[in-house]
């Protein structure tokens, strides 16, 4: 937290937020997979991963973030980034939450891949 701007913000709403963003991003995981599944026309492309399906999966978390960035920046109820939050330049969005769609999406790939090698 303090990449944001938590000032006048109780812990329990601090982790009410935190909770609810969690939450947001396992949505935006299980959306990336069902699109990257209609892209390449394959349901089931966790089984038989290629770097093209990856790629996919990343750009379409990534997208979907910087747009939700940009929403919650610009209205009341959003959030604000503390003067220590690094922002990308190009897409004026969070280093944080912009690096955070990289690695845990592709440990949470790798986990669930471990999954199904083990699962068969």
């Amino acid at each position: 937290m303090p990449l944001f701007d938590t000032a006048g913000i109780s812990y329990v709403e601090m982790a009410t937020g935190c909770t609810l963003a969690s939450f947001g991003d396992a949505g935006i995981m299980v959306l990336a997979y069902w699109i990257t599944a209609k892209l390449t026309k394959q349901r089931y492309w966790l089984y038989d991963l290629t770097t093209r399906q990856v790629m996919i999966f990343i750009l379409i978390g990534e997208v979907v973030t910087v747009a939700i960035e940009h929403i919650a920046l610009n209205v009341s109820f959003g959030w604000t980034y503390a003067p220590t939050m690094p922002v990308v330049p190009i897409i004026d969005a969070g280093l944080a939450p912009f690096a955070m769609w990289i690695v845990i999406p592709l440990v949470t790939l790798q986990l669930a891949r471990w999954g199904i090698r083990d699962a068969r």
